[in-house]
Formats: C-alpha cells, sequence, structure tokens
C-alpha cells in the first residue's frame, strides 16, 4: 500500500516535493477560483494519507492519523509558511471532530478543513487554495 501512496504522490504532485525532503500535505473542496501562480498543493499533502480527490487548487486526502495530530501538523505548516492573516477554529460535538484552518496573505488565501466523525477511524482532510483577485 505504501509504494502505491508514493506512486499516486509522484503522479499528483512531480517528483519536486517528495525529493526536496519536504513533507507532502492534503486538500480538498472543489472551486472555480483561479490557483496562484506557483501553487504548490504538494506542500500541504499531509504525509502517508491517501489521496481521495485532486484538483488543480484543492485536494481531499484520508488518514488514519488523530484529528488533533492533523491540527498540529497543519497549523505548524501554515506558520512555517509565513502568512500573516490566521483563523483556527477546532469545534468538538459528540465526539464529532471538526477543525477549520485559514490563513492568509497578499497573493492567496488556505483553507483546511479536518473532519472526523466520532466512530470512524479515518480523518478526512481538504485543502483548497484561491489566489486573491
Amino acid at each position: 500500500m505504501r509504494i502505491f501512496r508514493i506512486i499516486v504522490a509522484l503522479v499528483l504532485f512531480g517528483l519536486g516535493g517528495l525529493l526536496s525532503g519536504r513533507d507532502s500535505e492534503t486538500a480538498t473542496s472543489t472551486s472555480t477560483a483561479t490557483p496562484f501562480a506557483g501553487a504548490n498543493l504538494s506542500d500541504f499533502y499531509y504525509s502517508g494519507a491517501d489521496v481521495l480527490n485532486s484538483k488543480v487548487d484543492s485536494l481531499i486526502l484520508q488518514t488514519d492519523d488523530d484529528a488533533d495530530k492533523v491540527t498540529t501538523w497543519y497549523k505548524e505548516k501554515i506558520n512555517s509558511l509565513g502568512f500573516n492573516a490566521k483563523s483556527f477554529s477546532k469545534t468538538t460535538t459528540n465526539g464529532n471532530v471538526f477543525n477549520n484552518l485559514v490563513a492568509a496573505d497578499s497573493k492567496k488565501e488556505v483553507e483546511v478543513q479536518i473532519k472526523r466523525q466520532a466512530q470512524s477511524p479515518h480523518t478526512e482532510i481538504s485543502v483548497l487554495v484561491n489566489q486573491h483577485e
């Protein structure tokens, strides 16, 4: 299964992100927004996650990792990329988790949604990257 994930990552993101030693991340949502120049969704691929859907400006991933672990990783990633406006919200109701992370700078906005149902063994991650007009 790990070989399959590596092949999918190579096909979707090219060799650049993997050879540079950067972790991959996740993404979600469908959008009609124009992706920003040089958009690199591979920066938001969560390492080890399965890719459920991938588009020019979005990813949907699934992992067995806990939602808090995934959320912490994305917060650190967003901070490391130097976004100047950030909003992080965590919601847990009856064991269901919904975390929403939004970050922006003068050229782009990134939204990451992390969801896990109370009885589910999987955490779903969606990433959407929009360019500001």
